[in-house]
């Protein structure tokens, strides 16, 4: 207990207290931040109970002081004040009619704790007063953190990028600096305690880092406070144990725990315990897809039989668990199998239809449900039942990128879904997630598997816009047994799920290691992982789950003489027809007599169908086709080949991906065309990649393609024309605009929100591959908009421009490689050009060209001759003192050009950075 002048109660410590929004100490009106101070409260409150709290002034209740608050002294001796001591004076209550008082040194008018002469005419607040009382040498700090050189404590406010939170804000807080290379550190972070037991983390004390440590640095690690990237140069605090990560900023702003595991009644709550109650979860999705006006309560007469549309052959009968054909099981050992949703016949008494002869099942439910549906993805389609009459034959379900052989549904654009995918709700509630998810259309990587292959149809959570699940991972069970251990192996989701478990998790398939921010199937008794993908599914035969097998009497003349089994591989051997390698569990056909195999995609007539037919759309392509110029979405454009030849040309310049030219059409229409150099991909992946960069062009900051044209010898784009200079121009040739700090910051954002948007509309994989000053387009109010978005993926790479090296990252060493992490080094280059006025690309006097290491160059200058030296000197001329907006700059672009990819910014954190400065 402690008694204080400032509070009519006394007072009690509490050690480890965890702050609440708002709450705030009373002595110097900071916010009050967990895992830094030791806080003392009001004892009449903190003794009794919420239900009698109406016994203690509500005041009490907010009541708080820093431990150091309440230990300052009582008196002191200010060196600008002679006449004597300055007293404390605590007025947080600003009670009995008291005003505040303006600060002799700073001005601030003060509510809070400050030092007063007798009389009140001189005063100092307690920051002021606690800061000039402090002798030089008492300034100086050493922090782990920076253990080059010493920190200097600095006597005023300023708005910085802190080196340890990472706030880009008006903090008013003292500060550290060191004088000699760039580095500035908030007082209130450089207090912070190595260690702390937080509230949303109750199992272990987390652990202060100043970096991201080296054992998790082999994959992305995300905060697990605001699910956003850590990037692995920055402070965080972490649990070694249950591999917990928080950005060290989002763990002191008072953060609430996050119930993952909630119930929600309204919607379908998954995952499901096991296979088995999987497979009956999906049995009731199959039941509610049956017409409203259909009669459960219909009387099937097991002699007489039915006819069913998907075997024309026999009636089907109605079979229950007495029948002998359920007595059996298909040729690798498992339960009989329903030829349309490929899932286990049960022998709990429940009935299903079959044809005993021709070894043909189907469930009651799937023998129930209808021909035709309407779905709330395809509004305007009816989408029709189908199935292939022969059951050797697959199709590619565009829903979740599976092969399968059961009951599709088809009704646009040939596309087929599988019965099990076009039955699943609209609306899930999974563990692994806070919540509910809707099912959507895309093909963006999802968050469980790390794919983004994995068809089109997906789950999305409206309130983390980055959540997507595609519906093989939400279809998991909660457990699995697996043929590779006798304990059934469990689905993890956060790997806090396997307690105790410090060192990676490696996966028994293929002896990698596993990425711990996607799930895994993992066993605790054994330690034993598996990879959720590819891994789990080759190694427990579920690869093609989606595949009845067992069909026999297959005949393909122009295959095989004799008759062929369908099976699964059971040894790793060489197809007879193509002379490929098929691996083990693969679908073959199978002669037994003749001891071969033929592969998958050998094995029936469409396969070479459809060879031919891809053929005849890469070369037999009639003369309309090759004048005809495809407008995309949205495109206000109509012209055809023939105004282009009319139109009046002026080239623009040779590129790295080829020649741009402005045509004006005879109507007046003017637009950029660019004419390409040889491209590396066949027409139908060239249309594909038009159509994505297409809707990604739509962004303000990005030039608008609106057409293409593709034939065997020419491939041309059309860009809408905009009246702008390049970035490079802007910069280095004579005669150049100057351009001051706020424009340079202007183009800077336009540019970092256009790539920021290609990286987010397109696929986890499309990059831009070629960011440089020449391809940022300047117009008049200084808006960077950016060129040449995605083209590199589609270059014959015999083109590579070598003077681009300058803006390429030290992985992208080979041509074609290039990921989005190394378009953030470009985009890091492209800031460090802009700022300084340097091209990564020197002329010599021999008219000769050189790569110039800008980050090396930049670094070498603020070590020999301080920060200001670096800037453009257009810059320094108006900007004499270190200015501030152009530090955090230059903060932000060093932090894109790290050597690490890992550990460089994303894209959008690089655009909100940006905008707050």
């Amino acid at each position: 207990m402690l008694h204080h002048i400032c509070h009519k109660h006394s007072l009690i410590l509490q050690e480890n207290y965890h702050a609440k929004e708002g709450d705030v100490c009373r002595g110097c009106n900071e916010k009050m931040v967990s895992c830094k101070f030791s806080v003392y409260s009001c004892s009449k409150f903190s003794s009794i109970t919420a239900t009698s709290t109406s016994d203690v002034d509500d005041d009490c209740g907010k009541f708080l002081l820093h431990k150091s608050c309440v230990e300052l002294p009582l008196r002191i001796e200010y060196p600008g004040f002679q006449k004597g001591f300055l007293f404390l004076d605590s007025r947080p209550l600003m009670q009995e009619g008291r005003h505040p008082l303006t600060c002799n040194i700073c001005n601030m008018r003060w509510y809070w704790f400050i030092y007063c002469s007798p009389g009140q005419k001189f005063n100092v607040c307690i920051k002021c007063a606690l800061l000039q009382h402090q002798s030089l040498e008492d300034r100086k700090f050493d922090h782990p953190a920076h253990s080059q050189h010493q920190l200097t404590l600095q006597p005023h406010l300023a708005s910085f990028g802190c080196d340890a939170c990472k706030v880009y804000e008006n903090i008013k807080d003292l500060f550290y600096v060191c004088t000699k290379c760039p580095f500035w550190m908030h007082k209130n972070c450089a207090d912070a305690p190595a260690s702390f037991q937080f509230k949303f983390h109750p199992q272990h004390p987390l652990i202060l880092s100043y970096s991201l440590p080296q054992l998790y640095q082999k994959f992305d690690q995300y905060c697990r406070l605001c699910n956003k990237m850590l990037n692995q140069l920055h402070w965080l605090y972490f649990c070694p144990k249950c591999r917990f990560f928080a950005h060290f900023d989002c763990a002191r702003s008072n953060p609430t725990p996050r119930d993952n595991k909630m119930f929600d009644p309204s919607s379908v709550n998954l995952p499901a315990a096991d296979e088995s109650s999987m497979n009956l979860l999906l049995e009731q999705f199959v039941k509610a897809l049956r017409t409203p006006n259909h009669n459960d309560n219909i009387v099937y007469s097991a002699k007489k039989g039915i006819k069913h549309w998907t075997h024309d052959e026999h009636d089907l009968l109605l079979l229950s668990v007495n029948d002998q054909s359920n007595n059996r099981k298909d040729d690798d050992g498992t339960s009989l199998l329903c030829d349309g949703c490929v899932k286990p016949i049960r022998t709990d008494g429940n009935l299903f239809f079959g044809c005993v002869p021709c070894q043909y099942f189907l469930h009651k439910m799937c023998v129930e449900s209808p021909k035709e549906i309407k779905h709330h993805l395809f509004p305007d389609f009816t989408l029709l039942a189908g199935k292939d009459n022969e059951p050797y034959k697959s199709f590619y379900c565009e829903a979740c990128g599976s092969f399968c052989n059961g009951i599709f549904f088809c009704g646009f654009q040939d596309k087929k879904i599988d019965l099990g995918c076009i039955v699943l709700p609209p609306i899930v509630k999974h563990e692994a997630h806070r919540h509910r998810l809707y099912q959507v259309k895309t093909d963006r990587e999802c968050k469980a598997c790390g794919s983004d292959f994995t068809g089109y149809l997906q789950y999305w959570c409206r309130n983390c816009s980055d959540f997507y699940i595609c519906v093989n991972c939400i279809m998991r069970p909660k457990t699995y047994k697996h043929v590779w251990d006798r304990h059934p192996l469990s689905l993890i989701y956060d790997p806090g799920m396997v307690p105790e478990h410090e060192h990676d998790f490696n996966c028994e398939y293929c002896s990698g290691d596993i990425d711990t921010n996607l799930w895994f199937y993992h066993c605790s008794d054994c330690d034993l992982s598996f990879h959720i993908g590819s891994c789990f599914e080759f190694s427990s035969s579920l690869r093609y789950s989606k595949i009845k097998f067992g069909a026999t009497n297959i005949t393909i003349d122009k295959l095989h003489p004799h008759s062929l089994t369908f099976a699964r591989n059971r040894k790793v051997c060489t197809c007879k027809s193509c002379d490929q390698k098929v691996l083990l569990g693969c679908p073959v056909l199978e002669c037994a007599p003749c001891k071969t195999v033929f592969c998958y995609g050998s094995q029936h007539e469409q396969y070479l169908e459809n060879k031919k037919s891809e053929e005849y759309f890469e070369t037999d392509i009639g003369a309309l086709e090759k004048k005809k110029i495809i407008f995309l979405k949205g495109s206000t454009y109509t012209f055809n080949l023939d105004d282009l030849y009319g139109a009046s040309a002026e080239f623009l310049g040779e590129g790295s991906y080829g020649t741009t030219y402005k045509a004006v059409l005879d109507e007046g229409t003017t637009v950029v065309v660019k004419r390409l150099k040889e491209v590396g991909v066949s027409k139908r992946g060239f249309k594909q990649h038009m159509e994505i960069l297409g809707k990604i062009s739509q962004h303000p900051n990005i030039v608008p393609l609106c057409a293409y044209y593709y034939s065997q010898n020419e491939k041309l784009l059309f860009y809408e024309y905009m009246s702008a200079s390049s970035l490079s121009v802007c910069l280095h040739e004579r005669g150049r605009t100057s351009l001051d700090r706020d424009s340079r910051l202007k183009i800077a954002l336009g540019a970092a929100r256009g790539i920021a948007h290609m990286h987010a509309e397109g696929t986890v994989k499309f990059v831009h591959g070629n960011i440089k000053s020449s391809n940022v387009l300047v117009n008049r109010d200084h808006d960077g908009c950016v060129s040449d978005a995605g083209l590199a993926s589609l270059m014959n790479y015999k083109f590579y421009n070598h003077l681009d090296q300058g803006y390429r990252a030290p992985e992208d060493t080979e041509p074609g490689k290039a990921t989005q992490k190394s378009d953030v080094y470009s985009f890091g280059i492209l800031l460090l050009e802009l700022f300084t006025g340097k091209s990564p690309i020197q002329i010599r006097g021999d008219g000769r060209h050189e790569v110039l290491d800008l980050p090396r160059w930049v670094e070498s200058v603020v070590c020999e001759e301080g920060i200001p030296q670096v800037f453009d000197v257009q810059l320094l001329m108006k900007y004499q003192n270190m200015d501030v907006e152009l530090v955090q700059m230059l903060q932000i672009a060093v932090a894109c050009v790290a050597e690490v990819p890992h550990m460089r910014l994303s894209m959008d954190q690089v655009v909100k950075m940006i905008e707050k400065i």
